[in-house]
């Protein structure tokens, strides 16, 4: 979970725990760290922020992650579109629930590719 906003990356780290994700780690560091510091934890899967550090600075960071082998799921407060360069896009307005299901989907989809090689 990448966020810049403190209170809700620890509702929803808190929540996707529950929902039974293996690890969750919220993080809010400097840009230039995110990539680096989410590949070192071996990240499978990334929540991240669209507006990390203001309009579309998260962005940026999806095509690095990707590279590297790690699925994006996106928050924003102002949603775009459902999907966002392959990134399924959550709405922070919504229930977290959705947020959830969709980091599960993501991660099922992840568990057949891997059945599938």
């Amino acid at each position: 979970m990448v966020d810049g906003d403190p209170a809700f990356a620890s509702v929803a780290a808190s929540g996707l725990r529950f929902a039974d994700a293996l690890e969750v780690v919220a993080i809010a560091p400097a840009p230039l760290d995110v990539v680096d510091r989410v590949a070192t934890w071996r990240a499978d899967i990334v929540v991240l922020d669209l507006h990390l550090f203001g309009p579309g600075t998260g962005r940026p960071l999806i095509e690095p992650l990707k590279q590297r082998g790690i699925d994006v799921v996106l928050t924003t407060e102002d949603p775009v579109a459902s999907i966002l360069d392959h990134c399924p896009v959550h709405d922070k307005a919504r229930s977290r629930t959705a947020l959830y299901a969709l980091v599960e989907a993501v991660r099922r989809r992840r568990c057949v590719e891997v059945l599938a090689d």
